[in-house]
């Protein structure tokens, strides 16, 4: 052995030396903590009560879980609150999957200055209760999840303000195995269940499948405890959207499986957890058949020279676009537009009486009643699933003919608005446009409905570049400032990124360039046109039940020849 490999040892060694003994010392200080049984409801740890709700919990579904009503002393949470609304600052954190409004981490309480901790006392007092051995040793109890860290803390204080929301999931993230959320919205004033705000419980058709609709709903309340073990690939849930002006504000968190260096540590646990979650499970081939719509891909009837732009197909297409985005000179600035940027949107894309006989179809269905559940959906639409995936509203290759209603008329000229986009005339003419020449696609019709719908962040499904569209057809108006979501939004994200969270976007810090490459907000007859690769993600945003309608969109992927770029770059790999 080398001097300098001795030397590279010893270090390692006393490293581990030093983070065992932080470790203990952590464990001494959890164990150290005063016994906290007085910062608790009286009564809680009656073994009577405690045993009765270990029993609803063993009898409880969708999954195992727990309600604790009240659960903290009702002075000392008032004391929680007080501070919380006069010492703490909240960012706005939005994702694809979340709107809220948080603070950081609170795991580090004890780490503040003197003066810092003393004016935030009654909080550092009910973290220290919540992680006490005594109550570690309750929830293990009750819950039958097993032993609880007492080193590794994890929790934050959220304020959902109206329109926030926190879409569909299963918490399955490294050591947690209890998730939990104490409620503290406004003691004096009754939460009611239809301001919103509810944590809702999800049913599964298979594991890692969530049921399209939620199946038990827990409304907040002041000093209200809800919590339920993290299981792999089952505890699927979300928040629902709070509806009105008034804060829900909670304390939410997790229990950890025991770190190392504590009783009931367990080597490689949390690499089997870890290979569990429904993340991973998220690109396995295996649960595809549960994916809803399917993408299938449709091709002209005989094969088409797509470089050829004829007049009998400028007559075809003067039926449905503007005239302008027929003329040879626009076509080319389009084309210049296109190839610089590899994107472009088009106002005004469909003509002007066409787009009004659209319209007044589309107007019809946005009137009427919004159906909910998926046994409400009419035909022929059907509702795109899972919900940990995605949640809307389509028309596809193989929807039912139906007659339009007084209710129900948007599906027949979406319809045609698909078999123009699967037409041999706008292969071609998206061949002008793009330069890039399509061979098949596949074209859907969507409503993504207020308080239901979205999509969440992925990548292409295609190894190659594709030509992704989508014609926003939203008659209703206040969507642009984004605030009722509904945009669709088309970001780039290395490899490293996607490994580590596909499903955030805007975590750039200064100075970082901005993923972000094109917003498209609901809007009326605007199309935008994208070349897409496996390194972009894209996302429509959950649509806020304070939205004036519906977002309604054709949306199309259009498989294309390889160019001669990429057929010399597949060259240059195979030799």
């Amino acid at each position: 052995m080398t001097s300098s490999t001795k030397r590279e040892n010893e270090t390692v060694q006393e490293g581990e030396e030093v983070k065992r003994s932080k470790v203990e010392d952590e464990v001494k200080e959890s164990s150290a903590f005063p016994a906290g049984k007085s910062a608790f409801s009286e009564g809680l740890f009656n073994d009577e009560r405690k045993d009765g709700l270990k029993k609803y919990i063993e009898d409880s579904g969708p999954y195992k879980h727990g309600v604790i009503q009240p659960l903290v002393n009702d002075e000392l949470l008032r004391k929680v609150r007080k501070e919380i609304m006069e010492e703490i600052m909240f960012t706005k954190k939005e994702t694809d999957i979340y709107k809220v409004y948080q603070t950081g981490d609170l795991a580090n309480l004890s780490g503040l200055g003197e003066e810092e901790l003393k004016r935030l006392s009654s909080l550092n007092t009910l973290r220290n209760a919540l992680y006490s051995q005594e109550f570690r040793d309750y929830l293990s109890y009750v819950t039958g999840a097993g032993p609880l860290s007492g080193v590794k803390k994890d929790l934050s204080i959220n304020v959902y303000q109206k329109g926030c929301h926190l879409l569909n999931h299963d918490d399955v993230i490294g050591s947690r195995r209890v998730s939990y959320i104490l409620y503290l919205p406004d003691p004096d004033e009754p939460w009611q269940a239809k301001w919103g705000g509810a944590l809702r419980l999800y049913s599964t058709l298979t594991p890692n499948i969530p049921s399209t609709d939620w199946e038990l709903k827990i409304p907040p309340a002041w000093n209200q405890l809800a919590f339920f073990t993290v299981q792999p690939g089952l505890s699927f849930h979300d928040v629902e959207e709070v509806y009105v002006d008034k804060p829900r504000m909670s304390i939410s968190g997790w229990f950890h499986i025991p770190q190392p260096g504590e009783p009931g540590f367990i080597e490689g646990e949390q690499e089997e957890i870890e290979g569990l979650s429904s993340l991973k499970q998220l690109e396995s081939k295996k649960l595809e058949e549960y994916d809803y719509p399917k993408e299938e891909q449709h091709k002209p009837s005989e094969e088409v020279d797509v470089t050829k732009f004829e007049q009998d197909d400028r007559d075809y297409l003067a039926k449905y676009l503007n005239e302008k985005l027929l003329d040879e000179g626009s076509l080319e600035k389009l084309n210049e537009t296109f190839c610089n940027e590899s994107m472009i949107e088009i106002n005004d894309f469909l003509n002007a009486e066409y787009a009004k006989i659209v319209k007044e179809a589309i107007d019809v269905d946005d009137i009427a009643k919004v159906p909910g559940k998926s046994t409400e959906v009419p035909q022929p639409w059907e509702v795109a699933r899972p919900p940990h995936k995605a949640r809307y509203l389509y028309l596809g290759e193989h929807s039912q003919k139906v007659e339009p209603t007084k209710t129900l008329a948007a599906h027949t000229k979406l319809q045609e608005v698909r078999e123009l986009f699967q037409s041999v005339a706008f292969y071609r003419w998206l061949y002008k446009l793009s330069g890039m020449a399509p061979e098949s696609d596949s074209v859907i019709a969507r409503r993504f409905r207020p308080g239901y719908d979205f999509t969440l962040a992925t990548t292409s499904n295609s190894e190659d570049s594709v030509l992704e569209g989508t014609l926003s057809l939203t008659p209703s108006k206040g969507w642009l400032d984004g605030e009722v979501g509904g945009y669709e939004l088309t970001m780039s994200v290395d490899e490293e990124s996607k490994e580590a969270d596909p499903a955030v976007y805007g975590a750039q810090t200064e100075g970082d360039d901005d993923p972000v490459l094109l917003t498209s907000q609901a809007n009326w007859n605007v199309f935008s046109l994208i070349v897409r690769d496996s390194g972009i993600l894209r996302f429509v945003k959950y649509v806020s039940r304070n939205a004036t309608g519906s977002r309604w969109d054709v949306s199309a992927t259009w498989q294309v020849q390889p160019s001669e770029d990429d057929d010399e770059e597949g060259e240059e790999t195979e030799n």
